[in-house]
């Protein structure tokens, strides 16, 4: 493979990235967190966008590495990241409610830690809902902690499996039918949001199948007047849509609710999730051929991680001052629409600055520290 190509193909995957990452912050900003079934069909096909992070983790595994060299590195990428953001961010978020006016007492930090180490949900009924306050914005933290599950089970199975197809699908089936069975028998919450970890598996296990079929590379290699992509494109989201309008999947994805027949509707809803990706992904492809909008696109999916870590705090951030927050949602109740879209431009635009300029002045400092002592 040339080096253009390869560029190129990376290029496909930091913008799918981007267009998921930029769906997720929208989503979460535009329509908060008490989305149902009842959200507009174009809402819940951008949410299942979300899973498209869970797909690529499936995606870009390569067996061989053995299973404690795989979780030693997922564990420090995201565990220690996690940990150390949600103090640090639900620290200054509490200090700057109190700056406000806001009210906050310590149980609201207490259960903005519990929220943000993906606790909050532990051994008590699923479709219990969450009492909110201006410092619980670790939005988004539950999806990266049931990944870090998910990857104790997708690699415990992915190298016995992985290089024979009809042991792949047996093990794909086996999540699928786990994830149902998890939901139907136990309806309770678990420790890190680990009651959706199988589901996330079986998206594990189904992005390192596309990667058998070389998936990305051939959307990577479409001409415009193929008819096989688009009818890729536009088969899978034709079929995504639909799928979703009859078997509506929700968003409440933290109580494991993938539909209105319980652990069933996880069927429909894996379903779901696949087509609308794949029409994603597609988008991205697309989006490729349009060079003003690649640069930007992919800048944002190289900091998807920074993004996700960072955007419940900086729309706090941003709200805390001007509205009063109330225990019914993340934002405020008087947030108009217009309101909303400002915040959403303007948190991805800070957030971006973080990712891009936070580790050249942190580097910085480390260097002034570093010169201080030899001074000394």
């Amino acid at each position: 493979m040339e080096e253009s190509e390869a560029g190129s193909r990376l290029s496909l995957v930091d913008i799918f990235k981007g267009v998921v990452i930029t769906l997720v912050v929208l989503t979460h900003v535009l329509f908060a967190m008490n989305g149902d079934s009842e959200s507009p069909v174009i809402f819940q096909c951008l949410f299942l966008g979300l899973f498209g992070f869970m797909l690529l983790s499936g995606y870009f595994y390569r067996p061989g590495r053995g299973f404690v060299a795989n979780m030693k590195k997922r564990f420090f990428q995201l565990a220690v990241a996690l940990t150390v953001c949600t103090v640090v961010i639900t620290a200054l978020s509490y200090v700057w409610c109190v700056v406000w006016g806001q009210n906050v007492d310590s149980d609201d930090f207490v259960n903005a830690l519990s929220l943000g180490m993906a606790l909050n949900k532990s051994f008590v009924p699923l479709d219990s809902g969450v009492t909110w306050s201006g410092c619980m914005n670790c939005i988004g933290y539950y999806y990266i902690w049931a990944m870090l599950v998910a990857f104790v089970v997708f690699y415990a199975l992915a190298d016995h499996v992985i290089d024979d197809w009809k042991r792949s699908i047996a093990a794909l089936a086996v999540l699928v039918v786990a994830a149902c069975a998890l939901r139907e028998l136990y309806p309770y919450g678990l420790p890190f949001y680990a009651h959706i970890s199988l589901a996330a598996a079986s998206f594990m296990m189904a992005g390192a199948m596309a990667a058998k079929v070389r998936l990305i590379e051939r959307v990577q290699d479409f001409r415009w007047g193929s008819w096989r992509f688009w009818a890729l494109f536009l088969g899978s989201l034709a079929a995504g849509i639909i799928l979703v309008a009859i078997f509506p999947p929700g968003t409440k994805i933290t109580r494991a609710y993938y539909g209105e027949y319980g652990g069933y509707s996880f069927l429909s809803y894996f379903v779901e999730v696949l087509l609308i990706n794949t029409a994603y992904l597609c988008m991205a492809a697309i989006v490729v051929k349009v060079r003003p909008v690649t640069r930007l696109l992919s800048s944002i999916g190289r900091h998807t991680f920074g993004i996700l870590l960072f955007h419940g705090f900086v729309v706090a951030f941003l709200t805390i001052p001007f509205f009063t927050f109330g225990p019914d949602d993340w934002l405020p109740a008087e947030l108009i629409s217009s309101d909303k879209v400002l915040i959403f431009f303007a948190t991805m635009v800070i957030c971006m600055a973080i990712c891009v300029y936070g580790p050249v002045l942190l580097e910085r400092i480390r260097a002034a520290i570093g010169r201080g002592r030899s001074a000394e």
